[in-house]
């Protein structure tokens, strides 16, 4: 049976590690599969993955298997019940793949695209940096999601990140504002990068919301947990179903 594409195939980045991303892309996954979407997350942080870690998976089939020709990409796939999604591990048994090569990236693009059609929504957790680890995998996103924090690093690799951004994504990419104390912060961090990539590189990245900072973050992947199960209540779970909405809309 031919399947179609899925509706959008999204890439989370970051300049720098560290500021939220995958808690982002599993958690935002979680709440798009709440609201009724097929969803899977690829971590393609190949080798240093740690979606599994946060989802409390057992990988049993690893990205290698797939490279080497072990197995099917199909096999790769597992269910995570927590987050109501299907995810593919990027943990590896080899660390070479810390720094895949581009055949091995073109193999892996080629079996996503190939499986996106049974997905509404593909979430890809790319490494931080700028390197064809992330730049290449940008061939097959329809949208980049850009996760900042409201320190000089952060901004300042974000920003390293948006200069290799090609121009066909360029009115595709949204900014997601973390750990910030209110939504008039997450804003105004939004505006104040955009107003830098406008002077310097001529485009404007959009803003699709913030996620407050919230000491049930840090319970929550300690539970390997998404946050609106381990704290319903909290405002991190609220900006996490406010984000999906904005997706869906």
């Amino acid at each position: 049976m031919t399947q179609t594409r899925a509706r959008k195939i999204i890439g989370i980045v970051s300049g720098k590690g560290g500021v939220g991303k995958t808690f982002i892309s599993v958690n935002l996954a979680a709440a798009l599969a709440e609201a009724g979407c097929r969803t899977l997350v690829f971590d393609a942080d190949l080798g240093l993955a740690n979606v599994d870690l946060q989802l409390g998976l057992d990988i049993s089939t690893s990205v290698s298997d797939f490279l080497m020709g072990n197995c099917e990409f199909s096999k790769l796939i597992q269910r995570a019940d927590r987050i109501g999604c299907d995810v593919v591990s990027g943990r590896s048994a080899i660390t070479a793949l810390t720094n895949s090569t581009e055949y091995e990236r073109s193999k892996l693009k080629t079996a996503l695209l190939e499986t996106a059609g049974s997905y509404d929504y593909v979430l890809i957790d790319m490494p931080a940096g700028i390197d064809g680890n992330v730049t290449d995998f940008f061939d097959i996103c329809d949208a980049l999601y850009v996760v900042l924090r409201a320190d000089p690093t952060s901004l300042m690799d974000a920003y390293a990140l948006m200069k290799v951004t090609p121009s066909r994504l360029r009115q595709r990419v949204f900014i997601i504002a973390n750990a910030v104390t209110n939504s008039s912060d997450a804003k105004d961090l939004a505006v104040n990068f955009s107003a830098v990539t406008d002077k310097f590189l001529s485009f404007n990245p959009g803003f699709l919301g913030g996620v407050r900072a919230d000491r049930n973050v840090e319970i929550s992947i300690r539970r390997q947990l998404p946050v609106y199960a381990a704290a319903p209540q909290s405002h991190a779970a609220a900006d996490i179903r406010s984000l999906a909405r904005r997706v869906l809309s």
